[in-house]
């Protein structure tokens, strides 16, 4: 079977590859299903190795100026 990659678009700085893994691989699986191919969708679901994340928002990552956990930014962050 064939390697599928997923690119992921802006804002996912939080994320990480295997959280936005989790979130699409049933959404492919589902397109897949719908189109017609059950068993391929049924596939994907087994095999992790045949899809994978790339994953590059960690390198819009600075440590200590992306705020705190809770979203607010210190006055020396701002």
């Amino acid at each position: 079977m064939a390697q599928v990659v997923l690119v992921h678009g802006i804002g996912q700085e939080r994320e990480s590859a295997d959280s936005l893994e989790v979130t699409w691989l049933p959404s492919l699986a589902g397109g897949v299903r719908t189109a017609g191919f059950g068993d391929l969708a049924d596939a994907l679901r087994r095999d992790p190795l045949t899809v994978r994340m790339a994953f590059y928002g960690d390198l819009f990552r600075t440590q200590d100026q992306q705020g705190t956990d809770d979203g607010d930014l210190t006055p020396a962050q701002w």
